[in-house]
Order: C-alpha cells, then structure tokens, then sequence
C-alpha cells in the first residue's frame, strides 16, 4: 500500500502540504494522528526521494498500534487509515483557521481515491429501472 501512495504524485503532494498544528490541544487520537502523518511523510519522502533501497515502517506501525509479526489486510488497513487521516485533515484545518473552510486537504483523499457506485436495476418485463448511487473511497 505505501509503494502505491508513493507513486501518487498528487497523493504525495497533498501530505507534504500537511503541518502539524502547532496547537498542542486535542484529543490523545489527534495526536496520535499528527505522529502517524508525520511518520508518513517521512516514509514517503525517503521512498520517493532517498537512496535507500529498503525502507523501514516499524516507526510507523508503532503509531498505528500494528504489530508488525502479523498480517494485515491491506483494503481494510487502507479505509481504516483513509478515514483517520480524512479526520485529521479536518481538523487540523479547523484548529489552524479557527473555522470549518476547507484547505484542500480535507478534499484530497476524496478528490483522489473517491467515486461514486452506480448500481441500476432494470425490470426484465417493463423494462422500468431504478438507480441507487454509493459513494467509495478505496485503494484496490
């Protein structure tokens, strides 16, 4: 998964624009948050950037609480991750503008990753359809 984000010039772009507020309130959650981003960063920035060929995340698992002897499923780890960055975005925006407007950040994993499932169903008789419309955000 992070070999996919690193390649996503726009993705990468978009979390090195991130800053950690310098604000020390929030929640234990935020703070974790901001560690995590901060890991990202610094794991993203080295893959596309260093000279090394192998690059370690045991850091980055620590402020996720994984365990790194076991397996992960990468779709699911990836929502999870994607729904708590999404939060931080937020409210990283909202602490460091005293407001609710968007920087951009809180829209870059939707504009990204995001899209919307179509799903129509078609009566064989009458031919009459119906249509019900399903937002997703994934890395597959």
């Amino acid at each position: 998964q992070l070999q996919c984000l690193a390649q996503n010039l726009g993705f990468v772009h978009g979390l090195f624009s991130w800053r950690r507020p310098s604000i020390d309130a929030g929640s234990d959650i935020d703070k974790r948050m901001s560690t995590v981003l901060s890991n990202m960063q610094s794991i993203l920035a080295r893959m596309r950037y260093g000279p090394e060929r192998v690059i370690c995340t045991n850091e980055f698992a620590s402020a996720l609480n994984l365990e790194n002897d076991e397996m992960q499923d990468p779709n699911e780890f990836a929502r999870l991750l994607f729904d708590r960055m999404l939060e931080s975005f937020r409210r990283s925006t909202e602490i460091t503008l005293g407001t609710t407007e968007q920087n951009g950040l809180g829209d870059l994993l939707p504009s990204v990753f995001g899209g919307t499932f179509v799903y129509v169903t078609q009566c064989s008789e009458c031919s009459q359809s119906s249509m019900r419309r399903e937002d997703f955000m994934e890395l597959s």
